[in-house]
């Protein structure tokens, strides 16, 4: 098949996003593997609802055990207390690009799967960050 150029670089940042999305499945494996309650928190609209919906269901399938929580915002303090709690995978969706910094102190591992803007902040190994933007998509 013959791509334009500038389907070659599209396929190229979705080749890229693909790699991403696949080390967040990696990591999430792991802990099933290990029996780990996974930490779910995402946004109180459309796409977080649905967003959170989806992976709920998927490891409810897989007989995982999970904890929910639906937020308006996420903000510095609530960053702060989630750090404290007994979790060893957190994953935050349609929202956290923002607060990579943060996540990256973390003594556990964070999946972030957003689509708004991200910062400047690269992820540390705990962080697996999978935003379109990161890719120029």
């Amino acid at each position: 098949m013959h791509y334009l150029k500038d389907g070659d670089i599209i396929q190229k940042k979705q080749h890229s996003l693909l790699n991403r999305a696949s080390e967040a499945t990696d990591m999430l494996q792991e802990h099933i593997e290990k029996d780990d309650v996974i930490r779910i928190i995402s946004h109180n609209d459309a796409d977080g609802i649905s967003s959170a919906a989806v992976l709920a269901n998927a490891l409810a399938e897989e007989d995982v055990q999970f904890h929910t929580t639906i937020i308006p915002r996420l903000k510095e303090d609530i960053v702060n207390q989630l750090r404290h709690e007994k979790y060893d995978l957190f994953i935050f969706s349609d929202m956290g690009s923002s607060f990579i910094k943060e996540f990256n102190t973390y003594k556990h591992d964070v999946i972030v799967a957003d689509h708004h803007q991200p910062d400047d902040t690269e992820a540390e190994s705990n962080v697996v960050h999978l935003n379109p933007h990161l890719f120029g998509i």
